[in-house]
């Protein structure tokens, strides 16, 4: 969910986006966007196997409203939206770019470059590129910025002055404490803002607080006061550079390390830092595989030709977390994310990640009277359910209410239920797979330009900005996965549909032209990203962990209808991934005070941004939505987040929220909190009374309530090579020792 006022989950459109939307429904459409029906999508859209290739795609330069008429981006084929550097190419501008341990941001005509000191208040800790930086200066200006190149975990950027001409090209590196970059100007000066200039044994190095830069050239350097003039000579300058930056002639490399107290360490570090400065990464691909209880995440290292196959690396804390092998760094540098170590690394570094379980739905065992409950409050679910709300991200939140209510319906063996909810479902997805000139909402639609879907309306999300499609398509395509189990001909008539959603978030071919390989997923931070442009100073955000993770448990679930066993493994990847960060990073399960310090008063985050974390969401101020929107939606998919000593925690940090119980999403809390107390914190009478969200089943609550109050403890344990979750039920109260005694 991004920047829009949401209160109350209803969304005030202001006159802008309503023009937008008019435009949307009339003259850009036909232009620029196929709008989807069932014919368009088997023809067009996919190949005979049901994978997504090449639709003829209208290459134009963009006219639309809400994006920029030129893309700066050399390259061919599907854009990358989602990622930490898409803002340049929809705008031409660097406005903050966060590859720890830098963070780095055009300003003013000069590139800022910086290890960002850390700032901590009560509910936001931010480490922006800020007054402490280092600037790169050419006797131009800098314009604009192109998307020259780009890998999983690199991008190489042009910058390019007001007359058009190229001054030199940039390749940034998640991870990695190395900038390389090729000068095509004459001449490059730095300078330092509170980066004070130091000097030891011939190398040059910037010194803050917060560590070193170091830097490394084969140009001629001259010193003034902080200031370092880089003279790489006269002629047609980058000619002869070679594209991936082999030739070891004009560059300049600059290098993060940790700064030490004695000069022998301080020459130690510096010469390491200086070793590996000419072995130019050109790009890092990330790879995966998944063995029995774990998952084996490995970056492979790409280098110029002819060069020494070896750098130095970075890992944050869900990368070497209770991995021995990580545990003598070379050096430490603490980030946004925690402490960064730093590693010799060769042609590939490799990690694990817990593999989680994934099951289709709660192994519940109901009784009648349990049976018969539910059927009254499916009832009344029914009743209070109108498809009225035709945006992508409500419509689907509606639609995964009514699988869920299906699932149940079938589960407690209700068959009229059960065909009633089956008949209503397949109608809503058909409204919203049929689009008519007429719609102005209900639809979706392939940008043909940049290469991704987007449901309309948008909920003021800016869905249209490719802004958290994975959060609205997983919504559709976990609902669809559960209708498909009782209505196998929707999957022959709109599989195709949900297969290209699935593709928009989840593409997992490199070589596809229509869609980027996975759009809003960071390989390397672990997690996804929800901003489309990631145009902020602060970089990109993502707020919802949960419903990213839904998306990942919702194309699991469709892998299993389709018997896809490639999507079946990404998911899985996928999902274990993004769990595995929001433990470190939002959840805080593990307790890191070199993440969340002791002065920042919350023990989670609710909006992880590349360049700070904070205790906020984009439409709501009050706690109970802050904290709720951490784990919705409630589903299988969401047993991640049991964790007794967790929720001990946090109960005792909500004491007292929950009794309001009209604030905003406190249902959903009430089922987080029910993980540890079942029916105690959510009885059947709490459940009847309470205001519940649009999106919510009571009956689910009530199914969920009645799940967890016969749990005590849940463990993974492996059968036969694959994780699955051990409920340990909670053991009935003994009899209470007689005190009579026995008469003679």
């Amino acid at each position: 969910m991004n920047p829009t006022n949401k209160a109350n989950k209803s969304v005030i459109l202001i006159v802008t986006s309503i023009v937008i939307m008019c435009l949307l429904a009339t003259a850009i459409l036909p232009d620029l966007y196929v709008n989807l029906t069932k014919a368009n999508a088997i023809n067009n859209l996919r190949a005979s196997t049901g994978s997504v290739t090449t639709p003829s795609l209208n290459t134009a330069t963009i006219t639309s409203n809400f994006r920029s008429d030129k893309l700066y981006f050399d390259k061919t084929g599907p854009v990358p939206t989602n990622k930490i550097w898409s803002g340049v190419i929809f705008g031409g501008e660097l406005a903050g770019l966060y590859t720890f341990p830098f963070g780095s941001k055009l300003d003013k005509g000069k590139l800022n470059i910086a290890i960002p000191k850390k700032f901590v208040y009560e509910k936001l800790v931010t480490a922006q590129v800020f007054a402490e930086n280092i600037a790169i200066e050419t006797a131009k200006p800098i314009e604009s910025v192109y998307v020259k190149d780009y890998s999983d975990l690199s991008v190489t950027l042009r910058f390019v002055d007001s007359l058009g001409a190229d001054q030199y090209t940039a390749t940034f590196i998640q991870g990695s404490p190395y900038i390389y970059i090729f000068p095509t100007a004459s001449e490059l000066k730095l300078s330092g803002a509170n980066y004070k200039l130091a000097k030891q044994n011939g190398n040059y190095f910037y010194k803050a607080d917060t560590g070193g830069i170091a830097v490394f050239t084969d140009g001629k350097i001259s010193e003034q006061s902080d200031a370092l003039t880089i003279d790489f000579g006269d002629g047609n300058v980058g000619a002869d550079i070679a594209p991936n930056g082999s030739r070891k002639d004009r560059y300049l490399t600059l290098a993060a390390f940790a700064v030490p107290n004695n000069d022998a360490s301080l020459n130690d570090v510096l010469e390491f830092a200086k070793s590996f400065s000419q072995n130019f990464i050109t790009s890092v691909n990330s790879q995966y595989q998944i063995n029995a209880g774990k998952i084996t995440i490995s970056y492979k290292f790409e280098y110029g030709s002819n060069e020494t196959t070896q750098s130095i690396f970075g890992l944050l804390p869900h990368q070497y977390q209770d991995q021995g092998k990580f545990n003598s760094p070379k050096y430490v540098i603490n980030t946004i994310r925690g402490n960064q170590k730093f590693f010799r690394v060769d042609e590939e570094v490799a990690y694990d990640i817990e593999r989680l379980p994934l099951v289709a739905e709660l192994p519940t065992k109901m009784t009648a009277e349990t049976k018969e409950r539910i059927t009254r409050l499916l009832e009344r679910d029914l009743r209070e359910t109108v498809f009225v709300r035709s945006s992508a991200y409500f419509g689907g939140n509606d639609l995964l209410k009514l699988a869920k209510m299906l699932q149940l319906a079938n589960k407690i063996g209700n068959t009229a239920l059960q065909q009633n909810l089956t008949q209503k479902l397949t109608q809503e997805f058909q409204d919203w797979f049929t689009y008519t000139s007429t719609k102005t909402g209900k639809y979706f639609s392939f940008d043909k330009t940049v290469g991704s879907i987007t449901g309309y309306e948008t909920s003021g999300f800016g869905g249209e900005n490719y802004n958290d499609h994975h959060f609205q398509h997983g919504y559709f395509i976990h609902a669809a996965a559960i209708l498909a189990q009782f209505n196998p001909e929707f999957v022959n008539l709109y599989g195709d549909m949900i297969d290209t959603l699935v593709a928009d978030i989840a593409n997992y071919d490199r070589n596809n032209t229509s869609f980027s390989y996975l759009r809003n997923f960071d390989e390397y931070e672990g997690h996804s990203w929800a901003i489309g442009y990631s145009n902020f100073l602060d970089g990109n955000n993502h707020e919802s962990s949960s419903e990213a993770i839904n998306a990942w448990y919702g194309s699991w679930l469709w892998s299993e209808v389709r018997a896809n066993t490639e999507l079946g493994a990404l998911s899985e990847y996928l999902y274990s991934a993004e769990v595995n960060s929001t433990k470190h990073y939002w959840l805080n399960w593990f307790n890191n005070k070199d993440i969340f310090p002791v002065e920042y008063a919350r023990a989670k985050a609710s909006m992880v941004w590349g360049g700070k974390f904070e205790y906020q969401t984009w439409f709501s101020t009050e706690p109970q939505a802050i904290e709720a929107i951490q784990y919705l939606p409630f589903s299988a998919g969401s047993l991640y987040l049991y964790n007794k000593a967790v929720l001990t925690r946090d109960a005792n940090n909500f004491s007292g929220l929950l009794e309001n119980r009209n604030a905003h999403l406190n249902d959903m809390n009430y089922m987080y909190y029910a993980m540890l107390k079942g029916t105690e914190v959510l009885p059947a009478a709490t459940i009847d009374s309470l205001p519940v969200d649009e999106a919510q089943s009571r009956a689910y609550m009530y199914l969920w309530s009645d799940f967890w109050q016969k749990v005590d403890n849940v463990r993974i344990v492996l059968r036969n090579g694959n994780p699955e979750y051990e409920f340990i039920p909670k053991q009935a109260p003994k009899p209470a020792k007689s005190t009579l005694t026995k008469k003679t």
